[in-house]
């Protein structure tokens, strides 16, 4: 029978550090019997400074156990044949948003329900609206929310209720939530970039993913 429930988990993997791969063997324990995609960021609307999309496909394959998930490259298939890109060698590849991945997914699977996975940061721009199409992502999925054990967890989860109700929408939002620690500050790619040295940066990145860097001469 197939499932009918679909987990995504978006990142741009630039590159994927250690709390990525926690998230990602959290949500595979507690989503089981859905199925489970974890999508790296094509082209994203803001960040520049990505490393080459087949180059963080690469480092997530040799980080993650893809037995109960699915590597997806959904975004970029998306960016070049809904973008009238004439072929892959072109680079004039725009940017998409959440919704447009999903609204893609549900235009091409019977999946009736899509949870979308992220950290506190960008749970709270989106209800904010301060991402493209945060509105019409609300509409289309529900939430689940990786929170820092570490933190206070209470005040995070009033500011996203209070969120929430500044929206005023008719439709009630579905947020759940897990907590995880030590996932703060070390699952922003960015402490990977400008770490101080690289005994610090290593500390943030699965052995193999510090190996591939180091092998493929990506330097930040």
């Amino acid at each position: 029978m197939a499932r009918t429930t679909l987990v995504l988990y978006g990142l741009s993997a630039n590159p994927p550090t250690l709390a990525h791969k926690a998230i990602i063997e959290h949500i595979v324990e507690l989503y089981r019997h859905c199925d489970f995609w974890i999508i790296p960021t094509f082209r994203h609307p803001i960040k520049t400074n990505l490393i080459d999309f087949n180059h963080r496909v690469n480092m997530l394959n040799l980080m993650c156990d893809y037995n109960a998930s699915k590597l997806n490259e959904y975004e970029s298939e998306y960016g070049y044949f809904y973008n009238g890109c004439v072929s892959r060698i072109e680079e004039t590849v725009l940017p998409t948003c959440s919704n447009d991945l999903i609204e893609f997914i549900r235009s091409h699977y019977e999946y009736t329900d899509i949870i979308y996975v992220c950290d506190y940061t960008i749970i709270m721009d989106i209800f904010s609206l301060k991402r493209m199409k945060s509105l019409e992502l609300i509409h289309n999925v529900s939430f689940h929310v990786i929170l820092n054990h570490d933190n206070d967890m209470e005040r995070d989860i009033i500011k996203i209720n209070n969120s929430i109700n500044e929206l005023e929408l008719e439709k009630e939002i579905d947020v759940s939530y897990s907590y995880l620690r030590h996932i703060d500050e070390s699952i922003r790619s960015t402490e990977v970039r400008n770490a101080s040295s690289e005994k610090q940066r290593a500390s943030l990145l699965d052995d193999k993913v510090y190996d591939y860097l180091t092998q493929h001469g990506i330097i930040f």
